[in-house]
């Protein structure tokens, strides 16, 4: 049997009610030259028997105990079988040209890494992102660090020897997906192909807003130690940098600036659940938090 060309990891935990879309948007490639692995991190509802009703010789189930996401990815790159590999995450859903396209983009223009624009989803609505991502069929980008900000990880595709070069760090959780890009794009040839071929699912359920503020704590945190990196500096750790954080003014600014991110963040997933008075109601209060920075926003900063 031929090895395939693609390796796709999709990490699960306690997905019912959305990986199946995700694993069937894989399985419906226009591109069918992949293996699928979907790796069962220690998940307590019926994830486990959702996989296994798939049928289709181009899956690989692992099932472990719950060891946390960049652990397991980790593991799945490590698994893998290709020299390509190719993430999505299990609430989200990738075009059927997705594979495809990515693996053109990566080889046409000699890339280590690609991404990919998005839409994102909800129950009720979707969103284009054409205020910051303009969509140019074909186009590729080569990426510099914190140019472009983070892209979502659903998107990455990548050679793995690059992927085995810079494993995830459970250390930067819930950030790590941004301290890889960054690394990813100062050692190596990371391109954004211009193309919504990514659904990014918005949902209750999603990780991002317990964990929200820690986020942008880190993410500073992340690009911090990439300025140092790129300055042949060692890096520090989460708690060495929090300590040279003193200013009292700078401290009330950031808070500022993530309040805005986060009324924001929230106003967007209730206009895609069509609860339009919730989201008016975030909208507004991140426009009185951060005026500048929803100017910023209307006006149009594309990619």
């Amino acid at each position: 049997m031929n090895t395939p060309l693609i390796s796709v990891i999709i990490p699960i935990y306690n997905g019912v009610g959305l990986l199946e879309d995700a694993v069937q948007s894989i399985l419906e490639q226009s591109f069918s030259d992949f293996e699928l692995l979907l790796i069962n991190d220690g998940s307590t509802d019926r994830s486990l028997e959702i996989l296994h009703s798939f049928v289709d010789s181009r899956i690989r189930i692992i099932d472990q105990k719950n060891i946390g996401l960049a652990a397991t990815l980790n593991k799945g790159i490590e698994q893998a079988k290709t020299n390509v590999i190719a993430r999505l995450d299990q609430d989200d859903i990738a075009e059927p040209q997705r594979l495809e396209r990515q693996f053109k983009a990566l080889q046409d223009h000699d890339l280590d890494a690609v991404f990919t624009q998005i839409t994102k989803f909800g129950s009720k609505n979707t969103w284009s992102n054409i205020e910051r991502q303009k969509e140019q069929f074909g186009s590729v980008i080569i990426l510099k660090p914190m140019d472009y900000g983070c892209f979502v990880q659903s998107t990455l595709l990548a050679r793995r020897e690059v992927l085995l070069q810079l494993p995830y760090r459970e250390a930067y959780y819930p950030c790590d997906d941004w301290d890889l890009q960054l690394r990813l794009e100062e050692g190596f040839r990371a391109g954004l192909l211009k193309e919504k071929l990514v659904r990014y699912r918005f949902h209750g359920a999603a990780n991002t807003y317990p964990t929200f503020f820690l986020m942008q704590e880190k993410r500073r945190w992340c690009e911090y130690n990439s300025f140092r990196r790129q300055a042949n500096e060692s890096e520090l750790s989460f708690e060495e940098y929090q300590a040279l954080q003193k200013s009292r003014y700078k401290k009330w600014n950031r808070k500022r600036k993530d309040l805005y991110f986060f009324h924001v963040r929230m106003g967007g997933d209730h206009y895609l659940q069509a609860r339009y008075a919730k989201a008016v109601r975030h909208f507004l209060t991140g426009a009185i938090l951060a005026p500048e920075k929803w100017i910023q926003r209307i006006t149009g900063r594309a990619q």
